[in-house]
Order: C-alpha cells, then structure tokens, then sequence
C-alpha cells in the first residue's frame, strides 16, 4: 500500500504495512520491508568479531631515522668523549638547530654533553644562543 506524503513542497510515496519483526502488528511505514527500528538494527555490523590492530608507536619512516640516529651518535660520542662544556665525559648528544627530519642525524648541529651541562643548556635558551649552543631552528 502507498501513501502520498508532503515532505518539503514535494511528493514522496512512502510505502505502508507491518514490520513482520515486530510484536505489535500495527501499520508503520517501511523501509526494505521493515521498521525504521528493525531496518537500522539489521545494518549494524557486528564489532566484537572484529580484531583490532594497536596503534604504532613510530612510523616506519621514524624507526628508520632512529637507527640510523643511533649509529650516528654513537659513533659522534667516540669522537668525542668529552663534554664540550666543561669536560666531562660526555653521555648526550645536543642538537644545536632541534631534532626535525633531516637534522636527527645532521653531526655538523650535534654536540657532545654531559647531563649536567644539557640540562642547563635545554633549561636557559637565552644563555645557549648567546653561547652558540643552540641555533635558531628557523
């Protein structure tokens, strides 16, 4: 059966009858034959069947920077043993110009440091740009 509604200054026909899901076998307009209720419960998909995969911590392309970092520091600390600060031996690595892509691994902007003297240098950024310590990352 068809009706004819207003919707909207247009003519739509909506098609009537009983949801054959539901209990009380009244007439309700339909949508695939049923419902709005039964019709959009019949679309859910189901999601505890579903195996979720965990988010990465880094990239694949962050993993490789990593590695080659981590050589690249290894090999600046041989090097360089010691604190250019205040001599030390030296057991970090500043990055003069930051850490973004390409300059990770740049050795002309690392700079071997104690812990000491990177935490002073990270913790007065006036103090290391006068000092040349740190560079202006723009």
């Amino acid at each position: 059966m068809w009706k004819t509604h207003k919707l909207h200054n247009s003519s739509i026909k909506v098609k009537t009858g009983v949801c054959p899901k539901c209990e009380n076998r009244r007439e309700v307009p339909l949508i695939g034959g049923m419902c709005k209720n039964h019709y959009w419960e019949s679309r859910r998909k189901p999601t505890e069947n579903k195996e979720r995969k965990p988010i990465k911590k880094i990239s694949k392309k962050r993993a490789k920077q990593t590695a080659v970092y981590l050589k690249a520091r290894l090999e600046y600390l041989n090097e360089h043993p010691n604190c250019e600060i205040c001599g030390n031996s030296a057991t970090d690595i500043h990055h003069k110009k930051g850490r973004v892509e390409e300059l990770l691994t740049d050795k002309k902007y690392f700079m071997a440091l104690c812990r000491p003297c990177h935490q002073k240098v990270e913790l007065n950024p006036e103090w290391a740009k006068d000092n040349k310590y740190s560079l202006s990352r723009i």
